[in-house]
């Protein structure tokens, strides 16, 4: 019947649009991961240049050009 065809047009139109999100959502996911690695990645640099920052300031003295070990 045409009841059941329209059903059936209906049915495959939001399983194409159900798989089209399926899709733009992984995607999104994947690109979200990618910043959360990046996010992590300048976390750590920071941190680095902030220790380096750091060990060249002493309270005694203030900013020291070169440390000796």
């Amino acid at each position: 019947t045409s009841e059941l065809e329209a059903s059936q047009k209906e049915a495959r139109q939001y399983s194409t649009e159900m798989f089209k999100l399926k899709a733009q959502y992984q995607e999104s996911q994947e690109s979200l991961e990618a910043v959360h690695r990046e996010n992590k990645n300048l976390s750590d640099e920071i941190k680095d240049l902030m220790d380096q920052v750091l060990t060249r300031l002493t309270l005694e003295q203030g900013w020291v050009d070169n440390i000796e070990d």
